[in-house]
C-alpha cells in the first residue's frame, strides 16, 4: 500500500515535486517530501562551513527498495547541482539509520519501513532544456561509485502518460529504468514461470530471412503485464529517445478497450494473439514441450498488441481475476544473432508485423532508421539530423515533434511533423542530385560509403543545416519570433530546406546564403503586394496572397522562389 507523507515543515513544495510524488503514489510508492533542510552539525560533523545545508526533495519506498530524488527547474548549473545532490547524500547516508530519521523528521510509525531498505537508488529529476541539450544523462554521470541516474522532463513525462494509462503496472518499467529488478525488491516470487507450448523451430522469417524458432502458448494478464516491455519511442531514460521504435501508448485506444472490458469483465478475449520477442533468458524444454520464462521485466517485448495487453491495467480487475484471464501470445525468439542486432531484429520484424495492420507513423521510422535498423541510406542520414538538431542546435531546437511527449517547445508552437522535412532533407546526399555541390560532391559521398564515416557526414549536415537556418532567423526575423507565423509549419520549413539544397548545390559560404535568403525576401514582399501581419510578418496566415497550408510543398516553393507577374 502507497501513502503521501508531507513532512510537517514551513517549505511549501514546488507544482513539479507534487507532480513527481503523484506519479509515485499512482505506481505504488510510499512518498517522503517538504523534508527539512539539515546541515552537518545535525548530523554529528564537526569543522562544518557555515551556510552549508542539506537538503531532500522527496524519498521514496517500495518495500525494500528506497529512491532518494532531487528535483530542479534551474535553466543552467546543472552539473554543479547534481554534484552537490551526491556530496549531500554521501553525508546523509554515512551517519546510522537513527540520525537520519531524527533529521528527516519521517513519522515515528514509518520508522520500520525506512530501517528496512536494502536497496537505495539516487535520481535526479531535472526540467530544463539543458539536460537533454548537453546530454547530461545517467550513462555520463557517474561521481565516484555513487551512480546517479538522471531524468529530464521528456523522461518523467512519460512516466506521467505510462502511469495514467497503467497505473501500478508502470512500476515495473520504472524499476527498470533504474536497474532495479523484481528479485531485488521481493523475495517471494518464483525466478521463473513455466508456460505449455507449441514450437517451431529452425524456420525463416519471411520478411528478412533471419532463422527463427517460433511458440504458442497462453499466459496470465497478470504475468505478461510484469514482464512484458515495450521498446516504444519516447521512453524512460533514454534520453534523445533513440532506442525505441514502437509507437507510445495511445490513451484513448486503451479506454475503448477498457470500456469493453468493464462491460464485459473476465471473460473477455480476443481472437488474435500478442506477438512479442523472448530476450535470450528465455528457455525452451523441447522435452517437456514448456517455455521457461524469468518473472523479470523485459523477458518478453511486445511487438503487436501493446494496447490490448495494457488496456487490462486499469479496467477494474482485481489481481485475482488478472491471474485467471488468459491470452494467446506468440513468442519470437531470434536465432544466431547477437544481443547487439536483437533490437534491430525486433525493430524491423515490428515494422513488418503491423504494416499492414495499423500503420505505423512514417515520422517513427524515419527517426529510427539509423539508430534503430542500422541503415545508412539518404533517409536515414537525414532523419538522424533532424533529431540531433532538435535536441540542440542555434534555431531548430524543439521545433520538430520528434518525441511523443513534448513539453518544451519553441515559442508557443506545436511541435512540426517531420516526415516531409526528412524527405526534402534527404535530397542532400542523393547521388543524381549532387552535381556541383561542395560539400557532399559524389566523390565525397562514395568516400564517406567506403570509409563508413556516416557520423562525420551527420556532423558536417548539421553544421550547414545550422547555419542556413541562422541566417533564415536573420532575414527573417519578424516570423522567428511570432507565435503566430505559418514559416514554422512542416510544408513552409520542407520548402526552405529544398531551397538550403538548392543553395548549398552552389556554394556554401555564408554570404551567398545570406544574399539568397535576402533575395526571396524580396520575392515574397513583391509576390504579398506588401502586406504583412500584425508584427510585420511576411509568412502570417491572415495575408491573403499567401499560400496556406493544403497547398502542396512545392507549391509554396515555387511562391517562394519565382516572382510573380502582377498581371496575372
Amino acid at each position: 500500500m502507497s501513502d503521501v507523507i508531507k513532512v510537517i515543515t514551513s517549505k511549501t513544495p514546488d507544482k513539479e515535486v507534487e507532480n513527481i510524488v503523484k506519479c509515485l503514489e499512482t505506481i505504488g510508492f510510499t512518498c517522503f517530501y517538504c523534508l527539512p533542510n539539515m546541515n552537518q552539525q545535525q548530523l554529528g560533523y564537526e569543522e562544518v562551513q557555515s551556510g552549508e545545508h542539506l537538503e531532500i526533495d522527496i524519498i521514496a519506498i517500495y518495500e525494500k527498495f528506497c529512491i532518494f530524488i532531487e528535483v530542479t527547474t534551474k535553466n543552467s548549473g546543472n552539473m554543479n547541482k547534481l554534484k552537490d545532490f551526491n556530496r549531500n547524500l554521501n553525508i546523509l547516508l554515512d551517519v546510522d539509520v537513527e540520525t537520519q530519521l531524527s533529521n528527516l523528521s519521517i513519522p515515528q510509525d514509518y520508522h520500520d519501513l525506512y530501517e528496512c531498505i536494502e536497496e537505495k537508488r539516487r535520481l535526479f529529476i531535472g526540467f530544463s532544456q539543458e539536460l537533454v541539450r548537453d546530454k547530461i544523462i545517467t550513462q555520463r554521470v557517474n561521481p565516484g561509485n555513487n551512480l546517479i541516474y538522471v531524468y529530464n522532463a521528456f523522461d518523467f513525462s512519460y512516466l506521467e502518460l505510462i502511469s495514467e494509462c497503467v497505473g501500478k503496472f508502470a512500476l515495473y518499467e520504472f524499476l527498470d529504468s533504474l536497474d532495479i529488478t523484481s528479485s531485488d525488491i521481493s523475495d517471494s516470487q518464483p525466478s521463473e514461470q513455466p508456460y505449455d507450448c507449441i514450437s517451431l523451430t529452425g524456420k525463416k522469417f519471411f520478411a528478412s530471412n533471419k532463422l527463427i524458432k517460433l511458440f504458442a502458448f497462453k499466459a496470465p494478464v497478470y504475468d505478461l503485464l510484469r514482464i512484458s516491455k515495450v521498446f516504444r519511442h519516447g521512453a524512460i531514460g533514454l534520453g534523445t529517445s533513440e532506442t525505441g521504435y514502437q509507437r507510445i501508448l495511445n490513451p484513448s485506444k486503451i479506454l475503448s478497450i477498457q470500456r469493453k472490458i468493464r462491460s464485459i469483465g473476465e471473460r473477455i478475449t480476443f481472437p488474435n494473439a500478442i506477438t512479442v520477442v523472448f530476450n535470450k533468458n528465455v528457455v525452451f524444454d523441447a522435452q517437456n514441450k514448456i517455455i521457461k520464462v524469468p518473472v523479470e521485466f523485459g523477458s518478453l517485448s511486445v511487438l503487436d498488441g501493446q494496447h490490448r495487453l495494457f488496456a487490462y491495467a486499469k479496467s477494474g480487475l482485481t489481481d485475482s481475476k488478472l491471474k485467471k484471464v488468459e491470452l494467446f501470445v506468440i513468442g519470437i525468439q531470434f536465432s544466431e544473432i547477437s544481443k547487439k542486432n536483437e533490437l534491430k531484429a525486433a525493430a524491423e520484424t515490428f515494422i513488418e508485423v503491423n504494416k499492414k495492420q495499423t500503420s505505423v507513423p512514417t515520422g517513427l521510422i524515419y527517426l529510427t532508421e539509423y539508430e534503430i535498423m542500422g541503415l545508412t541510406n539518404p533517409r536515414a542520414l537525414a532523419g538522424k539530423v533532424i533529431l540531433d538538431l532538435n535536441s540542440k542546435s542555434d534555431n531548430l531546437e524543439n521545433v520538430f515533434a520528434t518525441r511523443p511527449v513534448m513539453k518544451e517547445k519553441r515559442l508557443d508552437r506545436k511541435p512540426i511533423a517531420v516526415t516531409t522535412v526528412i524527405q526534402e532533407l534527404s535530397k542532400i546526399y542523393t547521388v543524381s542530385d549532387l552535381d556541383g555541390l561542395r560539400i557532399f560532391s559524389e566523390d565525397c559521398w562514395n568516400k564517406y560509403k567506403r570509409e563508413n564515416k556516416y557520423k562525420k557526414l551527420i556532423n558536417e549536415t548539421k553544421k550547414h543545416v545550422n547555419i542556413f537556418f541562422r541566417e533564415l532567423e536573420t532575414v527573417f526575423s519578424e516570423d522567428f519570433n511570432s507565435n503566430d507565423s505559418i514559416l514554422f509549419s512542416t510544408k513552409y520549413i520542407s520548402a526552405f530546406v529544398r531551397i538550403m539544397v538548392d543553395q548549398l548545390k552552389t556554394s556554401n559560404d555564408i554570404t551567398d546564403i545570406r544574399q539568397c535568403l535576402t533575395e526571396k525576401r524580396t520575392i515574397i514582399e513583391h509576390n504579398n503586394s506588401s502586406q504583412r501581419g500584425p508584427n510585420n510578418e511576411l509568412f502570417h496566415g491572415d495575408i491573403e496572397l499567401l499560400p496556406d497550408l493544403t497547398t502542396s510543398v512545392t507549391m509554396i516553393y515555387e511562391y517562394l522562389t519565382n516572382e510573380r507577374d502582377d498581371s496575372e
